[in-house]
């Protein structure tokens, strides 16, 4: 199970995405659905993110509240309706103590950000390092050389988005056990992630996290 708390904290990151409002899915209603795939695109896993409100003040300071479920690669359940309410302050996200996610994060002493994508982003640009530090299991993640590489049309299970890739290099560290690779991820406008893949040092595809179902509300 704390392996799921550590999931669900990396990818409400990357969901938030700090993207200023263009690259975040940000709509009240919406239903993402993720599947975890193996390096042969095997699904392992799914998360299912479901906005159930949006509090925004400007585009670095919103609080968003989430129900979130993880289930097996058989869609039997896992963990099944979190809510997890995210604020973000200047830009840095904090998880409600008043929510579940909240009272069990509280004591896991977490620091950092997610990837900042600028409203103007452009093929060429180079985006912030950023990293995420979770004290209480020793888990850290750190991502550099962050840049946006390409301008695509991307297709998965959900439909076909036009996206820009981001290609970073990353480094983490889980107890003792220390980990390298590269990342590519693709996001689009409205939408946030869409499609990550995790390489190892060798270059080889490590794991994979696709969007496979979106439903909005009517």
């Amino acid at each position: 199970m704390k392996k799921a708390f550590v999931i669900v904290i990396i990818s409400l990151l990357c969901l938030s995405g700090f993207a200023q409002g263009i690259y975040f899915s940000g709509e009240e209603g919406m239903r993402l659905e993720y599947a975890d795939k193996n390096a042969k695109g095997k699904a392992t896993g799914y998360t299912v993110y479901e906005i159930q409100k949006i509090e925004r003040q400007n585009a670095t300071n919103f609080y968003v509240t989430y129900m979130v479920s993880i289930f097996d690669d058989k869609h039997k359940a896992l963990m099944e309706g979190m809510e997890v309410i995210v604020k973000v302050i200047d830009g840095t996200v904090y998880f409600d103590g008043s929510s579940l996610m909240g009272k069990l994060a509280n004591n896991l002493n977490i620091k950092g950000n997610g990837i900042i994508i600028p409203s103007n982003i452009r093929v060429g640009q180079k985006l912030d390092d950023f990293s995420v530090t979770i004290e209480a299991i020793a888990t850290t993640s750190a991502c550099t050389d962050v840049t946006v590489v390409a301008e695509e049309k991307l297709t998965t299970e959900a439909g076909t988005f036009d996206t820009y890739r981001i290609d970073m290099k990353y480094a983490g560290k889980a107890l003792f056990i220390k980990t390298e690779g590269t990342i590519s991820q693709w996001y689009a406008k409205g939408i946030g992630e869409v499609k990550t893949i995790n390489y190892d040092k060798k270059g080889k595809i490590a794991t994979i996290k696709e969007l496979v179902n979106l439903t909005k509300k009517p």
